[in-house]
């Protein structure tokens, strides 16, 4: 109808043929004067209507928010980030373009260099550890004759302790230390209780 407004054939064609209240046919809904001759399909209203509808992206399950009307739904599939077929480029600096789904599997050339780079780097600092633990164990030999006699005199002053710390005559003098000192006690007590008194 001239309107806009849309009905179903069979029902605009009842209404129009049998009017109930007006001699003119009106629209239902505007009430605007109709005639037969204005009927026209509503497949482009149809179609406009359905294009306007909001959707959800196709990767909704995967993480995309975006909701989109349907007519532009086939644009934003495309670049949609999350879309595993988009192609993306490659982040280390070869620029190949690759779906998301095999980027993972990529090895670029770059990455192979990067690859020789740490291993070089690791060789290097292996081969530098090696010679440093070389030139400790040359260091260690040269200095084992002086530290063969140092750990000798060790050996002889701990042995020294030992018999002096097991002599008797060691023990008589700490128990003659001791008596001194609890004689030494008890003067101190017996001068403190006559004072006291």
């Amino acid at each position: 109808m001239k309107c806009g407004h849309m009905f179903c054939d069979q029902c605009i064609m009842k209404w129009i043929k049998e009017p109930v209240l007006y001699q003119t046919p009106m629209c239902p809904s505007c009430r605007r004067d109709i005639r037969i001759e204005d009927l026209r399909p509503a497949r482009d209203a149809v179609i406009h209507y359905i294009n306007h509808l909001m959707v959800k992206c196709d990767f909704a399950e995967i993480g995309c928010i975006v909701e989109i009307r349907l007519e532009d739904l086939w644009r934003h599939r495309s670049q949609c980030p999350l879309n595993p077929l988009r192609p993306i480029r490659c982040n280390r600096g070869c620029g190949l373009r690759l779906p998301s789904s095999e980027m993972l599997k990529h090895r670029c050339d770059l990455d192979m260099c990067q690859d020789a780079i740490e291993w070089n780097d690791i060789f290097v600092y292996a081969r530098s550890e090696m010679r440093r633990k070389q030139n400790q164990s040359k260091s260690f030999h040269n200095h084992q004759p002086s530290s063969n006699k140092m750990i000798e005199s060790f050996k002889k002053m701990v042995n020294f302790f030992t018999q002096w710390l097991a002599d008797p005559r060691l023990a008589q003098i700490e128990n003659l230390q001791q008596q001194q000192h609890q004689q030494h006690q008890n003067q101190n007590q017996n001068q403190n209780q006559a004072i006291v008194s």
